[in-house]
């Protein structure tokens, strides 16, 4: 959860415009207290949410995947850094990523996979197209996998 937040903060940062090394700092500190508050207090809803999923670690899922699976990132997602969801990844699986996934970053897309600017106002993240690469790339996985 708390990378998951430094994500979204970092993202929030960029976007108001601050460098990519006093947002991350910003967005750690920020990540690394809220984590600390809903620890304590877990009073709203989404807090205990975040607090629920603050511990969980998706290694053992990962692991134990057999069938083929399609992990697909976008280059522009607030949400999911894809430098460091792969980092994740090739961290889970140090002898290599299995045969079975599948990785794809889908270039210019935000995290709906629509053509978007992670900086895109909600309006103009709604009025974007999806991405075709993302259509081509989920359309010819599915036909090679079925």
């Amino acid at each position: 959860a708390e990378l998951h937040l430094t994500n979204i903060y970092n993202s929030e940062f960029l976007c108001e415009g601050e460098t990519k090394e006093k947002a991350f700092e910003k967005a750690s500190k920020k990540a690394q207290s809220d984590i600390n508050w809903v620890s304590v207090f877990p009073l709203k809803k989404a807090w205990r949410q975040l607090k629920e999923i603050s511990d969980f670690d998706p290694a053992n899922d990962l692991r134990r995947i057999t069938d083929p699976a399609l992990f697909v990132f976008a280059s522009n997602d607030h949400m999911v850094y894809p430098g460091w969801a792969l980092t994740t990844l090739n961290e889970t699986f140090p002898d290599g990523v299995p045969d079975n996934f599948t990785l794809s970053v889908i270039p210019g897309a935000n995290h709906d996979l629509k053509n978007a600017d992670m900086c895109a106002s909600k309006e103009e993240a709604e009025e974007a197209m999806y991405s075709e690469y993302f259509q081509t790339t989920f359309k010819s996985w599915v036909l090679n996998n079925l």
